[in-house]
C-alpha cells in the first residue's frame, strides 16, 4: 500500500514560506518519512494533471495560483479526490496606516481571499484569534503557531545575555510597523532625558534597509473635476475623502455612477526610488533616538547621516545606538544575538483592543512570531498587551515577558524599559524561562506532531468518501 502523498507550496518568497512552508514541510518529511510522502515545491504546473493525481493533500498559501483561476483549480482537484488546504497568516485587509492600504484596497484583496477560504477543504492559521475571523467562512481550520527549527546555527542563542555593561535593548521587525513603533516615541524622550539610565542602555535598530520605492498618492484630477462640474465638490467632502482614505465605496454623497467609474481610481500612484533620509527606517532611528539626541558623537552622528550600510565606524563599540543592515532570510535571526530585551509595540484603533474594527483585526490577527524568535535567542520580550500576544496564557507577565497595558501604551513602555534597564538579572531570568517555553511549544519538530494528525485526518475523510462510493 502506498503512502499517502502530500504537496506543500507557497508562491511567496518571504518569511511566510519559510516559516508557513518550507520549514514545516522539511520537519513533516524528517519525522514522517514513513508515513507519508512530503513534497515541497514551489512552482508548480497546474495544468499537468498526471502530476497532480498523485497527491492526496495539496497545502498552499492564501491562492495556489491567480485568484480568478482558483475555483476552477479547486473544482479539478476535487474531481481527483484531492483535499485542499489553504494557510493563511496575516488578515485580508491591512490598517489604514499600513503602507499598502491602498494598493490592498485597489486589488481587492479581502474578496478574493475570502472567496478561496469558501471553496477549500481546510485552512491552517496560527492564533486561536484569527481562527475567529475565518470560522465564518470555512470551520474547518488548523490552529497551527509559528516555529522555529532550532538546530540552524542563526538559531543557536549566544552565551554572553546580560553580560555587559549596558543592557542591550532590541527593536528587529519589517518596514510596515511604524504606527506600532510610534508608540515609543514619548517613552524614549524620557528614557533618553533621564540622567540615571541614560549612559546604561544601548538601542539596536535591526533590518535597516535603504532599498526600495516610495509611492506618492495624487488625486485623480478626472474624478475632481467630474464633481465639481456637478457642483458636489465642497471643503467639507474633501474632508471627508481625506478623513476615509480617498474609499468612496461607501459615500452616499458621490453618486453611484462615479464610484462606479472610480472605485479604487481617485489616487494616482507616481513611484520613485527613495531616497535615505526618506525611508522608514530613518523614522524608527528618530524614534530610538530621540531625533538623534541619544548620539552625543559628533563624528559617530556625520557618520550615520552619511547611510553607508557596510561601513564600520572606528569607535563604534562606544556608542549608544546601533544601527544593523537588513539581513537574509536565513542570516536575519542572528540579529537576535544583539539584545538582551526586545520590543513587540501594537497600536490599537478605535475605542480599545474591544473595538472589533478592521484596523483592530489586521493588528490582532497577527502571529507571536516575534516573541517566539526571541524567546529561541533567549531575549525576553516586552509586549503590548494584546490578544496576538497574550491568547497563550503561557506566556506570563513578569516570568517570561513584561505587558504594557495598551491603555498606558505612551506612559508604561518607559516603566517596563526602565525597569529592565536597572534589573538586568531578572531580565536574564525572563529570557531563560521564555527559551525553555519556546523548545516546549513552539519548535517546528513539536509542531510537526500537530499537522501529522492534521493530514491523518483529511486524508481518513478521503479514505471514507472513497469506500461510499
Amino acid at each position: 500500500m502506498r503512502k499517502p502523498r502530500i504537496l506543500i507550496t507557497n508562491m511567496d518568497v518571504h518569511g511566510v514560506n519559510f516559516y508557513r512552508s518550507e520549514q514545516p514541510a522539511i520537519s513533516l518529511s524528517k519525522l514522517y518519512d514513513d508515513e507519508f510522502e512530503i513534497d515541497y515545491i514551489k512552482n508548480i504546473n497546474w495544468n499537468d494533471d498526471e502530476f497532480l493525481k498523485q497527491y492526496d493533500v495539496i497545502h498552499g498559501h492564501r491562492t495556489l495560483c491567480d485568484f480568478a483561476q482558483m475555483p476552477y483549480l479547486v473544482d479539478k482537484l476535487h474531481s481527483f479526490g484531492i483535499k485542499v488546504v489553504l494557510d493563511i497568516d496575516d488578515y485580508w485587509e491591512v490598517s489604514r496606516e499600513h503602507p499598502l492600504y491602498h494598493a490592498v484596497k485597489k486589488d481587492n484583496l479581502k474578496d478574493k481571499i475570502v472567496g478561496n477560504l469558501k471553496i477549500v477543504d481546510a485552512v491552517s492559521t496560527t492564533t486561536p484569534v484569527y481562527e475567529g475571523y475565518i470560522k465564518p467562512y470555512n470551520k474547518n481550520i488548523l490552529i497551527i503557531p509559528n516555529g522555529v527549527n532550532r538546530n540552524l546555527k542563526e538559531w543557536i542563542p549566544a552565551d554572553d545575555k546580560c553580560s555587559y555593561d549596558k543592557l542591550r535593548i532590541l527593536y528587529l521587525a519589517g518596514s510596515s510597523h511604524l504606527q506600532d513603533v510610534s508608540l515609543l516615541k514619548d517613552s524614549f524622550e524620557r528614557l533618553i532625558d533621564d540622567t540615571s539610565i541614560v549612559n546604561k542602555f544601548q538601542v539596536h535598530l535591526s533590518g535597516f534597509d535603504l532599498r526600495g520605492t516610495t509611492t506618492n498618492y495624487v488625486v485623480n484630477e478626472e474624478f475632481i473635476k467630474e464633481i465639481q462640474a456637478m457642483g458636489l465638490f465642497t471643503q467639507q467632502l474633501y474632508n471627508k475623502l481625506v478623513a476615509n482614505n480617498f474609499d468612496i465605496i461607501n459615500m452616499p454623497e458621490i453618486p453611484r455612477q462615479i464610484v462606479e467609474k472610480y472605485n479604487g481610481k481617485v489616487l494616482d500612484e507616481q513611484t520613485r526610488p527613495i531616497n535615505p533620509q526618506e525611508t522608514v527606517w530613518t523614522r524608527y532611528e528618530e524614534i530610538f533616538t530621540s531625533n538623534y539626541k541619544l548620539i552625543k558623537d559628533k563624528d559617530y552622528y556625520n557618520f550615520l547621516m552619511k547611510f553607508d550600510l557596510n561601513a564600520v565606524y572606528e569607535k563604534q563599540a562606544e556608542q549608544n545606538y546601533f544601527r544593523h543592515k537588513t539581513q537574509g532570510l536565513y542570516k536575519f535571526a542572528a540579529n537576535y544575538k544583539h539584545g538582551d530585551v526586545a520590543l513587540a509595540p501594537i497600536k490599537v484603533y478605535g475605542k480599545g483592543v474591544m473595538d472589533d474594527n478592521s484596523d483592530n483585526r489586521y493588528q490582532f490577527a497577527k502571529s507571536n512570531l516575534k516573541v517566539i524568535e526571541a524567546a529561541f535567542h533567549k531575549v525576553p520580550v516586552i509586549a503590548s498587551d494584546v490578544p496576538i500576544y497574550n491568547h497563550d496564557k503561557d506566556w506570563v507577565d513578569g516570568k517570561n515577558i513584561l505587558y504594557v497595558n495598551p491603555d498606558r501604551q505612551y506612559k508604561d513602555w518607559y516603566k517596563k524599559i526602565k525597569y529592565c534597564i536597572n534589573n538586568p538579572n531578572h531580565v536574564k531570568d525572563m529570557g531563560e524561562a521564555a527559551y525553555e517555553l519556546a523548545c516546549k511549544k513552539y519548535d517546528i519538530d513539536v509542531l510537526s506532531h500537530i499537522r501529522a494528525d492534521f493530514y491523518r485526518g483529511l486524508i481518513k475523510q478521503k479514505q471514507e468518501k472513497l469506500e461510499l462510493v
